[in-house]
């Protein structure tokens, strides 16, 4: 153990002596980095304060946006860095700042007291008959979403899945990014669609990291449109940008904190829940949660990504999920959803319903296997072993020889199998590709050399089934909670 302290140790040291050899950065870099982080330490500051521990919480956000010294800036920057990045992947920093209670279509969730900006009106441009338009840009302390439509394109400009590889290739795949008055480039941290606008234009929006309030005017750089063709469309559009105080008349919707539903399904208690509810003028959107089905699991995803959703009068209801609802969570093992439902005329309660979900348990499970000294193409052993991953129960139904590698078999009798992680120790893989069938998934895997003869020690390092429910969960506007 001590071996590896020391050199832990030492890799840290090279690491910390690499980044102090960079050039030391601008007088103008560190003003603007020392605005920024003192704007976030008292925004952080204001968001703790309603809160338990609140003393505890702001000495150390004090303690961590302390204003340094210039001599080792580079160090401070690199130990803020790496405090800021354990925080946000931890799930501290989001604990403290999120507290949300209103949604702003085109931005998504924010705080009702944060000091909003906008554009003072929709910039325009027009390039041989194509129009792009900015529509929206907001600027919060968490974030800056900007909302784009792009009108007068030709009707093959776009990309489809039947174009080709090389027209793949060769289409834009260049993002928008906002130049700042400084030279700093900001590009799209998340992109979502937002259906059409009230003229018949498609939406687009781009969030991008917040900007410095000191920041009055910036750019927006369109290299080319994104997903057309080669040279179908005009390309490096340049579009001015200003930011000022956002209008009292924001159209801002509550956030209902919904109560916790009942389940439907038998044995999994507390699995789904429903967490918020957004009532726009035109759209109603319900955020929630599956929590895991046992200890060392997490639920991954929802099958077909297709919940039903329908009204009281069993009226099936058109959802789509709302790009602007983005969720980072250090809960473990829980898979958050959003879907939006655009329509008003409703007929309460309305139920979701979901069918399946896919579940990983993550555990090691090793199984030792002796092809003997030579294996024909071909050969399959049929091996019809239980295995435990974890709480996952499969079977090793047999093993198959193929060019440079072997085909593993399995199944559950219970769950469909949708993935499994596999390996053979002290080997290179150089491929692994899967057949999932409703019975059973093949596993393949290929090798840099062709495997010694004799005993080989398998693997299993994680494993995906799919859950059945049906889970469903009811809410109405009248009593604002779950049924």
């Amino acid at each position: 153990m001590t071996k590896h302290i020391a050199s832990d140790s030492l890799d840290l040291t090279r690491q910390l002596e690499q980044f102090y050899k960079l050039p030391e950065p601008s007088e103008q870099f560190k003003i603007q980095l020392e605005t920024q982080l003192e704007q976030r330490r008292l925004h952080l500051i204001e968001n703790v304060r309603s809160r338990s521990s609140t003393s505890r919480i702001r000495k150390f956000i004090n303690y961590l946006f302390v204003p340094y010294k210039s001599a080792p800036i580079k160090f401070g920057i690199g130990i803020l860095t790496a405090l800021a990045g354990i925080l946000v992947f931890s799930g501290l920093v989001y604990a403290i700042v999120t507290t949300f209670n209103i949604y702003i279509p085109g931005l998504g969730l924010a705080n009702r007291e944060s000091q909003f900006r906008s554009l003072p009106e929709p910039v325009t441009q027009t390039q041989d008959g194509v129009t792009v338009t900015i529509k929206q840009v907001l600027l919060t302390p968490e974030k800056t979403s900007l909302v784009m439509t792009i009108q007068g394109l030709d009707s093959g400009a776009m990309v489809t899945e039947d174009d080709s590889r090389e027209v793949h290739a060769r289409s834009c795949n260049a993002f928008p990014e906002i130049a700042l008055p400084d030279g700093t480039l900001l590009s799209p941290t998340d992109t979502g669609q937002l259906g059409y606008d009230d003229t018949n234009a498609y939406q687009r929006v781009f969030f991008y990291p917040p900007i410095s309030d000191s920041v009055r005017k910036a750019q927006v750089d369109i290299p080319c449109i994104l997903q057309t063709r080669a040279g179908s469309a005009p390309e490096n559009w340049q579009m001015p940008l200003s930011f000022i105080a956002a209008s009292p008349d924001l159209t801002i919707a509550p956030i209902i904190e919904a109560t916790q539903p009942e389940q439907s399904a038998p044995d999994t208690t507390g699995l789904l829940a429903l967490d918020q509810v957004i009532q726009t003028a035109s759209s109603t959107i319900f955020t929630g949660r599956f929590s895991p089905l046992f200890d060392g699991s997490s639920v991954t995803g929802i099958k077909d990504q297709a919940p039903q959703i329908r009204d009281a009068n069993e009226k099936a209801l058109p959802w789509r999920i709302p790009s602007e609802i983005n969720h980072f969570t250090d809960e473990q093992g829980v898979y958050h959803w959003a879907y939006q439902v655009d329509e008003n005329d409703i007929a309460w309660p309305i139920s979701i319903q979901f069918d399946a979900i896919d579940l990983h348990c993550s555990s090691q499970t090793q199984f030792e296997f002796d092809p003997g000294q030579v294996a024909e193409l071909g050969q399959v052993w049929e091996v019809n072993k239980a295995l435990a991953i974890g709480a996952c129960d499969i079977q090793l139904v047999s093993i198959k020889k193929i060019q440079s590698g072997y085909t593993f078999r399995i199944a559950s009798d219970e769950h469909p199998i949708q993935d499994a992680k596999i390996e053979i120790l002290g080997q290179t893989l150089t491929t692994s590709s899967q057949v999932l069938k409703s019975s059973y998934d093949d596993v393949s895997l290929t090798f840099a050399n062709e495997l010694p003869a004799g005993r080989l020690t398998v693997q299993f390092t994680g494993v995906t089934i799919q859950v059945s429910g049906p889970w469903q969960i009811q809410w109405s506007p009248e009593n604002e909670g779950v049924k």
